[in-house]
């Protein structure tokens, strides 16, 4: 985790160093970091692990090598140290021990084995929440929000998984806003930031700025009717205020002005950052709502050259999502599908 946190998180610092001390306390935690990392490892290319300079090298690269034994490391370091610069001089620098990573599947299976353990262990601290597990629990709260999203790529077809379905993901993450509001009325607000309860960049407490209206412009169409389908007057404030949301996080994304760890921040939000009501329309599969999540995935799929975190979600569920929506609303989910469809990434500014 070490490593892959530098590709998760803007505060990968907090990832890195405060984090697995946590995990040293908490096993669900732990369990959530080890889930991440193997799902990281089971998307990666064929590796290899150089033990005599501790470095990871591709398996073409390897094929270059010359294998030399690597029998003296077990003899003490000082020996094996020696050892090592002997053979290195004998057969050259280029001389590696190569060992191969354990195949992408198996580690695919690894990740859901962890972070089975993970939900279980997060759920029994939610539903016994006090002082001293407070923010083990808002951890693996984000952690089990983060591999939600990065799963949804998975096909049915690779085995079963326990992430396949986008409420799961919506519903995990606005879980999240539970756990804050219980913390925060236990500990108080100054405390609750020291903890790290708001870390992150960028900032998402600015509401003025998150629902401003100029940011839903690009979606507009998506607030118009439908068939005689209109946005009851209860509803219309959720829907605009999400739609600003999603807008501003399309602007990041097209115009390049947040780096791809911000992205990850701001869809990694989105459940528990959108009004409440909008969440509620998403588990009561208002077609519209679900119009809204269509174009949450088109978006990522504009990230993915960017972040290696996103690549096949929108294959997998924009036309998922798309099939479960009614045929009249076919036309409010042209862009999503034509993102999806076209073999070269651009922005397509929807119309």
């Amino acid at each position: 985790m070490a490593y892959t946190c530098h590709s998760i998180s803007t505060t990968w610092e907090f990832w890195k160093y405060e984090i697995p001390l946590v995990a040293f306390e908490f096993r669900h935690v732990l369990d959530g970091l080890l889930a991440l990392t193997a799902l990281s490892a089971s998307r990666q290319k064929p590796r290899y692990w150089s033990t005599l300079d501790g470095r990871m090298i591709s398996a073409e690269e390897a094929e270059n090598g010359t294998p030399i034994s690597d029998a003296p490391i077990n003899t003490g370091w000082k020996q094996a140290d020696r050892a090592r610069r002997s053979m290195i001089e004998e057969a050259g620098s280029t001389a590696m021990v190569m060992r191969p990573t354990d195949p992408n599947g198996d580690m695919l299976e690894i990740s859901r084995r962890y972070f089975s353990l993970a939900l279980e262990g997060h759920s029994k601290t939610v539903a016994n929440l006090n002082v001293k597990n407070f923010r083990a629990a808002y951890i693996s709260s984000v952690i089990v929000s983060y591999y939600s999203l990065f799963t949804l790529s998975e096909s049915s077809e690779s085995g079963d998984s326990l992430m396949l379905d986008p409420m799961k993901w919506f519903r995990l993450s606005k879980g999240t806003v539970y756990i804050i509001d219980k913390w925060r009325a236990a500990v108080g607000e100054r405390w609750f930031l020291e903890a790290g309860g708001t870390y992150g960049e960028p900032d998402l407490s600015d509401g003025e700025e998150l629902f401003r209206p100029i940011h839903y412009e690009p979606f507009k169409y998506l607030l118009e009717p439908v068939h005689g389908d209109v946005i009851a007057e209860e509803d219309r404030l959720a829907y605009e205020h999400t739609l600003s949301y999603i807008g501003l996080l399309y602007k990041g994304i097209v115009q390049q002005t947040e780096s791809p760890l911000a992205t990850h921040r701001r869809v990694l939000a989105l459940p528990a950052r959108v009004p409440d009501r909008f969440a509620q329309l998403v588990e009561a599969h208002q077609p519209r709502a679900i119009a809204f999540l269509a174009h949450v995935f088109a978006a990522l799929k504009l990230a993915e050259p960017r972040s290696s975190w996103f690549r096949g979600i929108a294959q997998r569920q924009v036309p998922l999502v798309c099939m479960a929506l009614p045929p009249t609303w076919s036309e409010m989910v042209q862009w999503p599908l034509q993102i999806i469809r076209e073999n070269n990434i651009s922005p397509n500014m929807p119309s």
